[in-house]
């Protein structure tokens, strides 16, 4: 038969150590390894987590994913950043003026959360906004037109400047077995931790629990990729921020029990034969005709 051991390996990752794939954004990674794990015959699973892991919060509100205002008149593009409604709307205002040349004022309601944008000048009453990527930021519907009352466009949802609120830590080149709601299928995600840090902090996340390991698909590792994406599978921007992450691969071996060596048998053997106690020897009797002899010469 054989037995079971347990061997861990601690793989610490470091993006700054990292071939770049997405430059100074740092969320898409490639680490070159050599033998972290081979194909062994005595390996029957390998398993891997996350142990800890250190991520700046160095990503922005407002970023490349969501800061397009699309209208008839052309695309509106929003300075990437963090803000809150006092500092967005005159960025929005300027942006509106010296973009497309349309003034507008901004404006939102202390009850309901929701944006109101008024839009001031000639030949608009054609016009029409459908926000293209950033519809979450200001709350509209994706890929709606949206036309104007008066002057007036009014967001139907509250304005949203949470931002990320998780992030996912993935690798293609792991191939573990996840599952993810956005694609309803398989997917690559080895964690996600809450962004329950302000802006310009760190997320220090620690396994707690062995439930977050997860069996591994492959048999050898000679690199690792990984990839940090928010909640929509976006690539985040660290601005050039570097990230730390240490990986634990657990692996499973089965070890034969080992055939005992010919000497191992041989001091076996001695040992009961020293055990086993002397049988107590009998006279001999003598045979008949020497009995016979004995009389006949008495």
């Amino acid at each position: 038969m054989g037995h079971i051991i347990i061997e861990n390996k601690l793989i610490t990752l470091n993006s700054f150590y990292a071939t770049q794939l997405n430059g100074t954004k740092k969320s898409d990674c490639l680490f070159n390894f050599r033998g972290i794990l081979t194909k062994e015959e005595d390996i029957i699973s390998s398993n891997i987590c996350i142990m800890n892991a250190q991520i700046p919060v160095s990503f922005y509100t407002i970023n490349a994913t969501n800061n397009i205002i699309g209208t008839d008149l052309g695309n509106v593009t929003i300075p990437v950043g963090n803000y809150n409604f006092n500092s967005l709307a005159p960025v929005v205002v300027s942006a509106f003026s010296t973009q497309i040349s349309v003034n507008i004022t901004l404006s939102i309601s202390k009850f309901t959360g929701l944006i109101t944008f008024t839009f001031v000048g000639p030949g608009l009453a054609n016009s029409y906004y459908n926000f293209n990527n950033s519809y979450k930021i200001f709350g509209f519907l994706p890929n709606v037109n949206y036309g104007y009352v008066g002057n007036d466009v009014i967001s139907p949802f509250p304005l949203n400047l949470l931002g990320v609120k998780k992030v996912n830590i993935r690798s293609q080149k792991l191939q573990i077995a996840s599952f993810n709601s956005l694609s309803n299928n398989l997917g690559i995600t080895l964690a996600t931790l809450p962004v329950d840090q302000p802006a310009f902090s760190m997320i220090s996340y620690i396994n707690q629990t062995d439930l977050n390991k997860t069996n591994l698909q492959i048999n050898v590792i000679d690199e690792i990729d990984i990839s940090i994406v928010d909640e929509d599978n976006n690539l985040l921007d660290f601005n050039n921020i570097d990230w730390n992450i240490t990986l634990v691969l657990e692996n499973v071996r089965l070890i034969p029990d080992k055939p005992p060596k010919f000497k191992d048998l041989i001091t076996e053997a001695q040992g009961f034969e020293s055990n086993v106690e002397p049988v107590a020897e009998k006279p001999i009797e003598p045979i008949q005709d020497i009995k016979d002899l004995e009389l006949l010469n008495a």
